[in-house]
């Protein structure tokens, strides 16, 4: 089993830029970008991104599939880390999942996006991606000098 991630892992890693090579992006350009898997399967299309305020953060990249350009369908919140950006397609995003599993992440209703904000549901999604939610490790900020550290 072990040898079947690491080379799943390395085929991913094949196929994606590396995060250091990637320039800040506007988020306009992010919208309407295509998401695929590694095996080029299209998985959908980025809807808009959800800030969370508290953490002055991207919480999810909101991804929509099916019908006609996504259009009327619920979206699946996926964490910012788990996208990469492809080295192969232009405007294309990088989800390293399966179909099946993709299928199986949880969906929203744009209009419901308040649900997304419990920390329940936000571990549930953040762990099927096999992401870490970056605000379940508490950070003390100290004042040292009138900077903050």
């Amino acid at each position: 089993m072990a040898q079947q991630s690491t080379t799943t892992e390395m085929r991913s890693q094949q196929h994606v830029l590396p995060r250091d090579l990637i320039p800040p992006l506007k988020v306009s350009e992010l919208i309407g970008m295509m998401v695929d898997n590694p095996q080029g399967q299209s998985l959908g299309v980025v809807r808009d991104l959800a800030f969370d305020a508290r953490l002055g953060r991207v919480a999810y990249v909101a991804v929509s599939s099916g019908g006609l350009f996504g259009v009327g369908r619920p979206w699946r919140a996926v964490p910012p880390s788990a996208l990469s950006f492809s080295m192969e397609k232009r405007r294309t995003l990088i989800l390293d999942i399966s179909p099946e599993r993709w299928a199986e992440a949880q969906v929203f209703h744009k209009k419901r996006l308040s649900e997304l904000a419990t920390e329940d549901v936000r571990r549930i999604i953040y762990q099927h991606f096999n992401q870490s939610w970056p605000g379940s490790c508490k950070r003390r900020l100290k004042s040292v000098a009138g900077s903050w550290v």
